[in-house]
């Protein structure tokens, strides 16, 4: 793997993860969020704590989205629109499926799966965008 195959995906998990933060900050749907995931204020401190744990497995999970993504994209010769296509292309079957399964059976409230979903689209077009630059 050479040095550019691995700055794009970088820059791109960087972005997806400054993006996460915005989308779950308390101001925007960071606070409906954590109401609709029954969050107690004990949960709420132990994510506190562990706060680099967690950005770290959603920074690698970014990244491994991210050179999925730019490992696709050559393949159709994709870039600019047809990339952010391919990126909203794939959240459709996998990241759309699973999360809609994952609240079919765990009972979750529509809201929170619809949060979540745009946060997922977002990630993979944002992505999208920045790998295939």
């Amino acid at each position: 793997m050479t040095l550019d195959a691995i700055i794009s995906p970088l820059a791109a998990a960087i972005a997806a993860l400054l993006f996460g933060a915005l989308w779950y900050h308390p101001r925007l749907f960071g606070a409906s969020w954590m109401r609709y995931s029954n969050f107690t204020p004990e949960m709420v401190e132990h994510a506190r704590r562990n706060t680099h744990l967690f950005n770290a497995l959603a920074f690698a999970s970014a990244f491994v989205i991210a050179v999925g993504l730019r490992e696709a994209l050559p393949y159709g010769d994709l870039a600019g629109l047809p990339a952010l296509f391919l990126g909203a292309l794939l959240w459709a079957g996998f990241a759309l499926p699973v999360s809609l399964l994952s609240m079919i059976w765990d009972q979750k409230p529509v809201a929170l799966c619809l949060m979540n979903l745009g946060y997922s689209l977002g990630a993979f077009l944002l992505i999208a965008f920045i790998v295939s630059l």
